[in-house]
């Protein structure tokens, strides 16, 4: 079920009919299958057209469902232009990695990978930091990020 923005009017003569217990079920549901991942990201040199992983988790993914990135936010100490976070999977190791990389606050609601069947998978997730620039290493300080991830 997706998410159904919540009554905010709320008046003193304002009784709860079927319908807004049917939504904050409904949101309730909703709330319960996101995943929140958040970590430090330590103050690192990173050279110029690389990555360094700092994160990295197994998830499930029942059969039909895609697993989609529905916010992320993280915070580079450097405030370098050329510093990316990246999110990668890998279903059981078999395929090649897909990816999103992201700078600054994002709401991408970006589908990372649709499981087609066959029971649940697990997914491993990791996640970088790149350095799109060609020049000098650039110190990433030391930061953190955020990741909402779910699975409908």
């Amino acid at each position: 079920m997706a998410w159904i923005t919540p009554k905010t009017d709320w008046a003193p003569s304002n009784t709860v009919a079927d319908s807004d217990f049917n939504r904050i079920e409904g949101n309730t549901d909703y709330l319960s299958k996101l995943v929140t991942i958040s970590g430090a990201i330590p103050d690192t040199s990173i050279t110029a057209s690389s990555d360094v992983e700092f994160y990295r988790i197994r998830i499930t993914v029942d059969t039909g469902k895609t697993l989609k990135v529905k916010r992320v936010s993280y915070y580079i100490a450097a405030a370098n232009a050329s510093l990316r976070l990246k999110i990668l999977i890998n279903y059981s190791g078999n395929t090649p990695w897909q990816s999103s990389s992201y700078s600054g606050d994002d709401t991408p609601n970006a589908s990372l990978w649709t499981n087609p069947g066959g029971g649940p998978n697990v997914m491993e997730l990791q996640v970088r930091v790149v350095n799109t620039s060609s020049g000098d290493p650039i110190s990433c300080g030391n930061s953190g990020f955020t990741a909402i991830l779910i699975a409908e």
